[in-house]
């Protein structure tokens, strides 16, 4: 749970520096990240990774959803490899 923790930390420390996204694209966001039951798992990181980074490219809102699902599915895919890193480890 601590990798959804820091990452909604982080989304909320640099909402002050990011262009404006619509709060319809916010609570999809939060409510991918709050979905997550098995946050130790690196596949479920890059499954909400991936659809945000899909959502950034066909988003038809504002050049700010796009960049904000962007950067969140960026984090998301970067907590992925990092879990899998550690998946790795304890194998060999």
């Amino acid at each position: 749970m601590g990798n959804v923790v820091e990452l909604k930390q982080l989304i909320s420390l640099t909402s002050s520096v990011m262009p404006r996204y619509t709060q319809e694209v916010y609570d999809k966001v939060i409510s991918l990240l709050d979905a997550i039951i098995a946050p130790e798992k690196s596949e479920v990181w890059k499954k909400i990774g991936d659809e945000l980074l899909k959502q950034a490219e066909s988003s038809s809102t504002s050049n700010a959803d796009a960049y904000f699902c962007l950067v969140v599915g960026s984090a998301c895919v970067g907590v992925s490899i990092g879990l899998k890193r550690e998946e790795n480890k304890k194998k060999y």
